[in-house]
């Protein structure tokens, strides 16, 4: 089992990698982007994979989080990482303020 103050910590470096990506790309032609963009898109779909994660990690079935989550996912198939950022967030404001394990 994780520690909360790793839960914490995880999601931090998570939450700060998204704000330092920001602002988040908007959609670009595909004939259009760049190179800088495909990694940029990349980048970005990486860090929803990991937000995916670690939401999935620290939370249970039932828990309201997960079923965020889920749904967030079944309005497409990759969840984005600006979808699932305040998800993350409120999951780690709970955790410091001790409301969720």
């Amino acid at each position: 089992m994780i520690a909360v103050e790793e839960k914490i910590k995880q999601l931090s470096t998570l939450i700060k990698e998204c704000d330092d990506f920001r602002p988040f790309p908007s959609s670009i032609s595909y004939e259009s982007r760049t190179e800088k963009d495909k990694r940029r898109e990349e980048e970005l779909l990486s860090l929803g994979y990991r937000l995916h994660a670690a939401i999935d990690r620290f939370t249970t079935p039932d828990d309201s989080y997960r079923k965020d989550l889920n749904a967030a996912r079944d309005r497409s198939d990759i969840a984005s990482a600006a979808e699932l950022l305040p998800i993350a967030k409120a999951l780690r404001a709970d955790l410091q303020a001790g409301w969720h394990k």
